[in-house]
């Protein structure tokens, strides 16, 4: 831990470690400055982006997902922060992730590190295929996985089935899965966990 300095204390020749990080610090300053005076809308959401801060505990990968956990800044702590930029704290995923809280990584993120997601929009990326038929994903399992109903719309996916394949997602704007002509009413079935076509309106 370094210590602030006057103007009057004696200073000796820095060390190597003082030296690397005051370099460190200054870069990343100026790497968020020049990253957000290239692009204002990051972390606005206005490009369905906002910052995350990985509190998974591992590295996370690109197009990977993460769970929302909360914000990383309580209105009670800092009101303005709050409530001009969405930033959010993001952990592993569990099942109370399904629903839409959770974001698809914009970048690699290293463990304790900030960096984009996408939590809202269009976005690629990489999916569970469980079954080449289904037209949406959400999390199941702790993964984000392709299913009949769910919060994401897929709009492609690279051919077969199982992990780490490529897909183009759309986040539902309200949180419910997308109705179609024959999905209008839906209703949540707790034995499976996701929402369900209601049977006699899908049949009229």
């Amino acid at each position: 831990m370094h210590k602030q300095v006057t103007t009057s204390t004696p200073i000796a020749t820095p060390t190597a470690a003082f030296h690397n990080d005051t370099i460190a610090a200054i870069d990343n300053v100026n790497k968020l400055m020049r990253r957000e005076a290239g692009n204002p809308q990051i972390g606005n959401n206005n490009d369905g982006t906002v910052l995350i801060k990985n509190d998974s505990g591992s590295d996370a990968a690109a197009l990977a997902a993460l769970g929302i956990s909360g914000p990383i800044v309580l209105p009670a702590d800092n009101e303005m922060s709050f409530t001009t930029r969405i930033a959010v704290k993001c952990v592993s995923l569990i099942t109370s992730h399904v629903m839409g809280k959770f974001v698809v990584l914009a970048e690699p993120i290293k463990n304790g590190k900030i960096g984009r997601a996408w939590i809202s929009g269009t976005c690629p990326a990489k999916i569970y295929v469980d079954s080449a038929d289904h037209d949406f994903a959400d999390i199941t399992d702790g993964i984000l996985k392709t299913c009949e109903n769910g919060t994401c719309q897929i709009l492609w996916q690279e051919p077969g089935t199982g992990a780490n394949k490529y897909a183009l997602l759309r986040f539902c704007g309200n949180g419910l899965p997308i109705g179609t002509a024959n999905y209008q009413t839906l209703s949540w079935d707790h034995t499976e966990q996701k929402w369900k076509a209601d049977w006699v309106r899908s049949h009229w």
